[in-house]
């Protein structure tokens, strides 16, 4: 119980024929009005206690009464001289309610005399019930709030709660401005608190007289179904609050994964909401939830708090496609799986645009983790020489829901022999949310790997002068992209590689052949340049306009001087036909026009 004691100066407007006027230079202070009570038939009777300091020309103690109003007018009904503390009986020749205040009348002061004004205290009885704020519960214990008496005479407030069935009191609050109570034998996560209260006047009677008792206030009392584990959601369901003072805005929901430190708003709801699905409980954490009611004037009442660890099933979140790697028959992929999160099923899904992906029923396997390894998966049904592949990797748990990691997309490499270089093209690497570092070009030879070039983009690369000395060789190549997860703290640190398909290239058994020559020139001969191609199987022919053959030659290297039949032939334009066989022993063929210059 909370014991204080304070007065409230009440200042009213009096009369000019009753009192003057009260000044911003006064000194002293007023007397000490304790108590106006009854007496037999219409005389009332007050106590009072001399000021600290009555100041500098105290003349006189005025009493001031008013009948049935404390607003009303008032008048002078008696003076008194002595100074010290002291007890007075009236008779106002009026029953029913009095309020009087005492004033401390000077007289000495330059100007207008000053006047001291007491607390205004009345005899009505019984005192009118308290307003009661509102009703919570904090750290698992009903309290009540409410605003100060506004009668001075008002010492302390009887709370009546319904264990009892507002019988007797339970407990008393002291102090007038003392406002609040808090019930340390409740137990509001079990049942609904319930109080009523009303004040205390002592003034009219040495046992106290009891004011008028408010109405019922209660407490929120939430409670919660057992956990659904698939959806990780409880039910949650409340009475309402009774608050007749101000009325209920509405509710709000509320949970705390920390201990209660900090709380987050999961909902706002009606007046008229009694029951709310709370979905979203995190598995293995404590969630603390609580329903408030929402008042005016920024006050809430707080329920009980429900604490429930989550056993729901996680959802998967944390899975990922780290590698994904073009081998000579298939795709193999590295999936790393959700720890946290079990599955029942796992299924691979392929997409040739990135958008409408397809689960594979045939062609995959899956080798399951070493030593909380990756999962292998491989893909043996695409075609990895004609185009890239989007993959995602899709698993079901055992609430039947599906999850699926962000798709990774393969390196598809394409090759050209440009003569003595080979061009190479390749489109982007994608894996998860990874971030491309390199891409490098390289040779393959046995096991034996040699970077030819490197670029930080998708697009080409050339390896240059690659056949030599008329070697003709197959040459093979694979892209190779180096990426990293960045900062990303649900991702392995350091560089990652992921490699394209294989592509290997011959140099094209070509015949370079001049479109003139000028026998009386420099360029005296026309005769064809064979690179990549054997001397067998080899015819070159030119005819003139008429058809006639003026050259034939099956030997590589001999040309047509530009006579026919012993004589210059004619300047003109002439077609010729070439057949060899390459390197790669097929037959290759090339015609055309050639203008011979005079």
């Amino acid at each position: 119980m909370h014991r204080t004691l304070l007065t409230i100066v009440f200042l009213v407007t009096l009369s000019l024929s009753a009192i003057a006027q009260i000044v911003p230079n006064r000194t002293g202070e007023p007397p000490i009005l304790k108590c106006v009570k009854k007496a037999p038939g219409n005389e009332i009777t007050i106590q009072w206690d001399a000021p600290a300091s009555l100041g500098p020309c105290f003349s006189q103690y005025a009493i001031y009464i008013a009948k049935g109003n404390r607003n009303g007018s008032y008048v002078k009904i008696d003076s008194i001289s002595v100074s010290a503390s002291g007890t007075r009986t009236l008779n106002p020749s009026f029953g029913g309610d009095v309020f009087v205040f005492m004033v401390n009348e000077q007289s000495c002061n330059v100007g207008a005399p000053v006047s001291l004004t007491s607390d205004t205290l009345d005899n009505v009885v019984p005192q009118a019930a308290p307003t009661v704020r509102y009703l919570t519960v904090e750290n698992d214990k009903a309290s009540i709030f409410w605003e100060p008496a506004a009668n001075p005479e008002v010492s302390a407030y009887v709370i009546y709660s319904n264990v009892n069935n507002f019988n007797t009191p339970i407990d008393t609050v002291l102090g007038r401005l003392n406002t609040s109570f808090t019930d340390l034998n409740s137990d509001p996560s079990n049942t609904i608190a319930v109080y009523r209260l009303r004040v205390l006047e002592f003034c009219e009677a040495d046992t106290g007289l009891l004011g008028n008792i408010t109405p019922s206030y209660n407490s929120i009392l939430l409670e919660n179904s057992p956990e659904e584990p698939c959806n990780r959601a409880t039910t949650l369901t409340w009475n309402g609050y009774n608050n007749q003072s101000i009325g209920v805005l509405g509710y709000i929901v509320e949970y705390s994964t920390d201990g209660g430190n900090t709380y987050t708003r999961k909902d706002s709801l009606a007046e008229s909401a009694r029951s709310y699905v709370f979905n979203g409980l995190e598995v293995n954490k404590s969630n603390c939830i609580r329903v408030r009611a929402v008042l005016p004037g920024g006050l809430f009442s707080s329920s009980n708090l429900i604490c429930i660890v989550g056993a729901g099933i996680t959802p998967v979140e944390n899975h990922f496609i780290q590698k994904i790697n073009v081998r000579s028959a298939s795709i193999q992929l590295e999936y790393i799986a959700d720890g946290a999160a079990p599955f029942v099923e796992l299924v691979l899904e392929r997409s040739s645009n990135g958008q409408s992906f397809n689960v594979l029923t045939t062609g995959v396997s899956v080798q399951q983790p070493v030593a909380g390894g990756p999962f292998l998966i491989e893909d043996f049904s695409p075609l990895i020489n004609r185009t890239s592949y989007w993959y995602r990797v899709t698993v079901k748990n055992v609430c039947n829901s599906n999850y699926s990691t962000a798709p990774s997309k393969t390196i598809f490499l394409e090759g050209e022999n440009k003569g003595l270089d080979n061009l190479l093209s390749y489109n982007d690497l994608i894996v998860d949310s990874s971030v491309v570092i390199s891409y490098e070009l390289l040779t393959i030879n046995g096991t034996d790997t040699t970077v030819v070039g490197t670029a930080g983009s998708p697009g080409e690369l050339t390896d240059k002068d690659v056949y030599g000395n008329n070697q003709f060789a197959e040459i093979c190549y694979v892209v190779r992209g180096t990426y990293s997860f960045g900062n990303n703290p649900q991702r392995p640190t350091g560089d990652f590689t992921s490699l394209s398909n294989q592509v290997c290239l011959k140099p094209l058994p070509q015949a370079f052949v001049p479109n003139a020559f000028a026998p009386e020139g420099t360029n005296k001969v026309f005769r064809p340049i064979l690179a990549f191609a054997s001397n067998e199987n080899y015819l070159f022919e030119v005819f003139n306009r008429f058809g006639e053959k003026v050259f034939t030659s099956n030997r590589p290297g001999q040309g047509w001087d530009g006579n026919y039949k012993g004589s210059s032939a004619a300047l003109d334009s002439y077609l010729y036909y070439v057949t060899f066989t390459g390197l790669d022993n097929n037959t290759y063929n090339r015609t055309g026009y050639v203008i011979l210059v005079r």
